[in-house]
């Protein structure tokens, strides 16, 4: 099993404010809004249990819909 379990997102639109919230394979709440110097968020798992992983991206602004891609990697060296 890997060592890291890394859920990231990129806008379509530079400058657009996502956010991550994931519900862990414990039940624990995990949410981020801006990482790696970006508006882009992600969040670690290390290390990361077997299980189900809930996910929900969303914006930080009410009523508004951001478009991206959804990344899972265990490579430390991929992020936002």
């Amino acid at each position: 099993m890997p060592s890291l379990l890394r859920f990231y997102f990129i806008a379509d639109t530079p400058g657009e404010d996502a956010t991550l919230i994931i519900n862990d394979s414990d039940s624990n709440w995990q949410c981020n809004d801006d990482s790696f110097g970006t508006r882009n968020p992600a969040i670690d798992f290390s290390p990361p249990e077997s299980g189900w992983y809930d996910i929900w991206v969303g914006s930080y602004s009410a009523g508004a819909n951001i478009s991206g891609t959804l990344y899972i990697t265990e490579y430390s060296t991929n992020h936002p």
